[in-house]
């Protein structure tokens, strides 16, 4: 779950920071919060327990603004990874993300829009502009 969430707040971070999204498979808001389907069933099989490294595939960042996505990763890494998956889950759950804004518990599927996760996470960039708002510098 904290990778799914940690790779969901990325990507909200990097539509706010370049109006670009870091991933190009939709977001879809499940009843445990915003998922990304193919990281999921990648991962089910570890369910609580640590990922070892020899299950994770190696991903490639493609564009011309690398430097820019490494950054904003890292600072996201640095903001959230302290926080337990219980903590991330609150935090894409809370009245207002996007998450909310689209979950239906009688549709399982549901995609959360990329400009709805933009326009959020530009908001939390506009209330905290030295907090992640850097790392698009």
């Amino acid at each position: 779950m904290k990778l799914i969430k940690l790779v969901y707040i990325a990507h909200g971070w990097t539509l706010a920071l370049t109006g670009k999204p870091l991933l190009r498979e939709p977001i879809e808001a499940w009843k445990f919060g915003p998922v990304i389907e193919s990281l999921y069933h990648a991962f089910k099989s570890y369910g609580n327990t640590s990922i070892p490294p020899q299950a994770a595939t190696q991903a490639t960042i493609q564009g011309d603004n690398v430097g820019e996505i490494k950054r904003i990763l890292d600072k996201v890494w640095d903001s959230y990874a302290k926080y337990t998956p219980a903590q991330l889950s609150t935090l894409t759950h809370q009245t207002g993300t996007p998450w909310s804004e689209v979950y239906n518990p009688d549709e399982f599927y549901t995609v959360i829009p990329d400009a709805l996760i933009e326009q959020h996470y530009k908001g939390k960039r506009d209330a905290a502009p030295r907090r992640l708002a850097t790392a698009g510098t």
